[in-house]
């Protein structure tokens, strides 16, 4: 048991009720949900269907999905690795169409972050920007617990906040360096094995680096305890980072996919 299960917090049953998946979760008890959404097997090669094809797919997959995170919650173990394409494949894939006529957030510009001639509320292209990522000790305390929420700050922002307290950071589209999907990975396994109980994606309404983080998310999944090993001593050598319910599959894949600080235990087994 960590710190963090060791917490006062927890025995407030209200508290509990609602954050005992996030806490197991943190306590790799049970797997965070991209790892299951790697078991769920697709019936299609998403990179070779039509946008149509891939979110039929989707309405079809997620009741599976959710039956076996539910059952995962309730006990069941988390069986192997789709050997195909799975899930987590198809989202990744649905979420670079969609970014062709970026819709990520509800200002559902419309425009196409691939080529990036044109700019929408977030003034992205395709690339995501970061600030900084560190152990953050200001988020709330289950959260922060005793060792910090894993940070990663991205830059941009497709809100519009007048008070907002990072906003000198996360205004400027050119702030901070444009950060691949692997680089992401390795800021966020770096954390997680310095003792972060989670990784908490932050900067404005991150959704709109949604592509990214579906990257990144199947190189933990697929990654062995060995393999892991090595990339995590690479990762030390190089320099710091310059360098559930009525919801409609659609719903949940943007609004899941966005839960900011859910917990980064890929390293669960």
């Amino acid at each position: 048991m960590s710190d963090l299960a060791k917490l006062g917090i927890w025995d407030d049953p209200a508290i509990f009720d609602a954050l005992s998946g996030y806490l197991d979760v943190a306590e790799n008890r049970r797997p965070a949900k991209f790892r299951i959404a790697a078991t769920v097997a697709a019936g299609l090669d998403p990179a070779a269907e039509s946008e149509d094809a891939l979110w039929a797919e989707l309405e079809r997959l997620t009741p599976l999905f959710l039956a076996r995170w539910r059952a995962i919650r309730a006990g069941a173990r988390l069986p192997p690795a789709s050997d195909g394409p799975s899930l987590l494949e198809l989202c990744r894939e649905l979420a670079y169409r969609m970014l062709g006529h970026c819709n990520f957030c509800p200002w559902n510009c419309r425009v196409d972050r691939v080529g990036g001639a044109k700019f929408g509320a977030c003034k992205l292209a395709s690339g995501s920007r970061v600030s900084s990522h560190f152990h953050h000790m200001g988020e709330e305390l289950f959260y922060r617990g005793t060792e910090g929420s894993g940070t990663i700050f991205f830059t941009s922002c497709n809100m519009r906040g007048a008070f907002c307290q990072n906003g000198d950071i996360s205004t400027d589209k050119d702030n901070g360096e444009e950060t691949d999907p692997r680089t992401l990975a390795s800021m966020a396994w770096t954390l997680r094995r310095e003792g972060c109980h989670n990784i908490n994606w932050v900067g404005g309404e991150v959704v709109i680096h949604l592509h990214a983080s579906l990257t990144l998310s199947p190189s933990w999944a697929a990654t062995s305890r060995r393999r892991r090993r090595s990339w995590l001593a690479q990762v030390r050598r190089r320099p710091t980072a310059s360098g559930s319910s009525t919801t409609s599959p659609r719903q949940l894949f943007l609004t899941e996919r966005s839960t900011h600080r859910c917990s980064g235990t890929a390293t669960s087994s």
